[in-house]
């Protein structure tokens, strides 16, 4: 059993070492919900399933900033966290976001975890306000079409750190050890392939 209130604090205090500009905690938002914040933040939209929703990013080394959430529902642990691209007083680009769900349910058919990559919708959004202000319908007809030949890849899971190799892996086992390895372990490969990208 996973005390919950000790991971708040553990990953509080661990998060708080990969973050320069700004300062890094988990606040409740919710009973069950908990959201990042910190003391440099910045409007952004969270994509996810289809929907932008708005949240409040935090800084965290040159134009890249973070949003996450962790939800505690009976013995199930859901954790995101979302990357961004942006200066602070611009729309920022999702450029991915990485999920752990823990459901009990043994038909979970999704990878656990798993990334999301999101930055396409950032180019398929400028050119459909590109299209709408210039009025050009046949562009928009055009872009529909090429749409509908191509999967929607924003849905793909794909899968990280799923263990197939290890026979007593148990994709619903979640613990306080793993949870906080996962944690930092994102911030610190996803910063230094940022950093390598850059």
């Amino acid at each position: 059993m996973i005390d919950y209130n000790q991971l708040i604090q553990e990953l509080n205090k661990a998060c708080s070492s990969f973050f320069n500009e700004s300062t890094f905690y988990f606040h409740k938002k919710e009973p069950y919900k908990y959201i990042s914040t910190g003391s440099n933040c910045s409007q952004a939209s969270n994509w996810k399933k289809g929907t932008p929703l708005p949240v409040k990013a935090i800084k965290w080394f040159d134009n890249f900033w973070i949003y996450s959430e962790i939800k505690l529902l009976d013995t199930d642990v859901i954790l995101t966290i979302s990357i961004f691209q942006g200066e602070p007083d611009d729309s920022k680009t999702q450029l991915l976001r990485a999920e752990w769900d823990s459901y009990s349910n043994k038909m979970e058919s999704h990878p656990q975890p798993h990334w999301h990559i999101t930055s396409n919708i950032a180019l398929e959004n400028t050119f459909q306000e590109y299209a709408e202000v210039l009025e050009q319908d046949g562009f928009l007809a055009s872009l529909e079409d090429e749409k509908t030949k191509v999967i929607n890849m924003n849905k793909f899971h794909f899968p990280m750190c799923a263990n197939w190799l290890n026979q007593h892996y148990d994709k619903n086992e979640v613990n306080h050890q793993n949870i906080l390895k996962w944690f930092c372990g994102i911030l610190t490969d996803v910063e230094t392939q940022l950093k390598y990208c850059k």
